[in-house]
């Protein structure tokens, strides 16, 4: 779920936030101005973004990612784990 709020209400409210975010995937959007400024997220989510640009800006994983793709789409076989790792 993501909240929206002022800055100085989220300042008001910062412990109160922080707990809310700390354990779920809820993000708050701060504005200031009324304008977005600033975005609490939980730590988690924050690092599953990081890992997401990290394979979107690797030229070759995205290039593996872009043949697979077109191979599942042709028919391609897909395996579980298990089958391959047995």
């Amino acid at each position: 779920m993501t909240k929206t709020l002022k800055a100085s209400e989220a300042k008001t409210r910062f412990y109160e936030l922080l707990k809310g975010i700390q354990n779920r995937e809820d993000q708050v959007i701060v504005t200031r101005e009324g304008e977005p400024a600033a975005v609490l997220l939980n730590y988690r989510e924050f690092e599953s973004l990081i890992e997401t640009l990290e394979v979107l800006s690797d030229p070759k994983a995205m290039e593996r990612i872009r043949r697979n793709r077109a191979y599942i789409k042709r028919g391609g076989r897909l395996y579980t784990h298990k089958e391959v790792f047995g």
